[in-house]
């Protein structure tokens, strides 16, 4: 990952500052004498000036030929090219960018879906038609250069993804919970029976806080799984550490009678150091964690990577089920300082719970 600079001077006087984060990408063996343009070598992760953002991505698969972009959650546009200029933008903001791809699933994919669906007791109206589609979400996290004096602005930097600190620490924590008060078990053919009689049919959720349905948010402690990398250079010299946290599950019967409450071990979730250096650590999360209880529930899978560098930049990529919700954070360690989102999933109803079954096709992520 590389930051360059470019300042824009007109009759001798600074006017403009623009930004380029560039990652590079790694040489095939295929292709060791293969003179390629600049531009398949390497990323433009994004550019900003003063006065707008202008994104640059890969080019993805999609199923009408357009992205949508979205902005701090809302959408801001449609795009036909791996390209977008936002001009509503203000100074010393940040930005959280996504731009999303649907691509059909193939014949034999959708063939798959169908089949085990109906063997899991789903009627064919019940598998909605976003069960064909596979999703990738990219992230793209910005902030704006802030308005100053012609002296001032040669000292700024357009792009941060992170305030300053005097400490190299960082974390990354990711996160998995259930939007909802409670959920019926998606595996309807496999609840919990005693003597004929159903004793097992939902568990509680991670929904509600003070009343309120639970969002996004970093300092939320009501969750499913939880795993927090730090990240750290003490003395520059790098290490990394993972904490692993599973919160107990509830298990209720159709009155409404708790059946059974158990924690899942956290053995599901590994993690893999892939790399120390002096400038950035690169690490492997791999997640596949059930609720806990004797429920033949499927289990929440996941796995990302990621690399952070020693500046604050970071690039991760990974993969989860289409359920629960999912939430990816990157903050600085033993500060004040607010995290940043580097991305996050959510159900759209819960029904969509099924989504946890594996023949189901899986989000795809990536965040710079």
């Amino acid at each position: 990952m590389y930051t360059y600079k470019v300042e824009v001077y007109n009759n001798n006087e600074l006017t403009d500052i623009l930004e380029y984060k560039i990652k590079t990408k790694n040489k095939s063996k295929e292709n060791k004498t293969d003179t390629n343009s600049y531009e398949n070598k390497t990323e433009i992760v994004s550019l900003t000036k003063k006065n707008q953002v202008i994104l640059d991505w890969e080019d993805l698969e999609d199923k009408d030929g357009t992205y949508e972009i979205y902005k701090d959650g809302e959408f801001l546009g449609k795009a036909n090219k791996s390209f977008f200029k936002d001009k509503n933008i203000k100074s010393g903001m940040s930005y959280h960018y996504q731009i999303i791809a649907e691509k059909p699933v193939s014949d034999s994919k959708k063939k798959e879906i169908i089949e085990k669906s109906i063997e899991k007791g789903y009627s064919l109206f019940e598998i909605p038609s976003s069960a064909f589609l596979e999703r990738k979400t990219i992230n793209k996290l910005i902030k704006t250069p802030e308005e100053n004096s012609t002296s001032e602005l040669s000292q700024k930097s357009g792009i941060v993804t992170l305030s300053a600190s005097t400490l190299d620490s960082f974390i990354v924590r990711y996160t998995t919970f259930i939007p909802y008060y409670k959920v019926d078990n998606p595996n309807i053919l496999e609840e919990w029976f005693e003597s004929g009689v159903p004793t097992g049919s939902y568990v509680t959720g991670d929904g509600y806080s003070n009343g309120t349905l639970r969002d996004f948010n970093y300092f939320n402690n009501s969750y499913r799984t939880r795993i927090d990398v730090y990240a750290e250079w003490y003395n520059s010299s790098p290490s990394y550490t993972s904490y692993k946290y599973v919160m107990p599950t509830h298990l209720y019967g159709p009155d409404g009678t708790l059946v059974d409450e158990e924690t899942a071990p956290k053995d599901g979730m590994t993690f893999s150091g892939l790399g120390k250096l002096s400038d950035r650590i690169s690490w492997k999360v791999f997640h596949d964690v059930g609720l806990g209880t004797s429920s033949t529930s499927p289990n929440i899978n996941y796995e990302y990577t990621a690399t952070m560098y020693k500046n604050g930049n970071i690039s991760a990529s990974g993969e989860h089920d289409s359920a629960p919700n999912h939430e990816v954070y990157l903050a600085r360690a033993y500060s004040g300082l607010p995290p940043v989102t580097l991305h996050t999933y959510s159900v759209n109803s819960k029904d969509d719970f099924k989504y946890l079954f594996p023949f189901y096709t899986n989000e795809h992520w990536q965040s710079s």
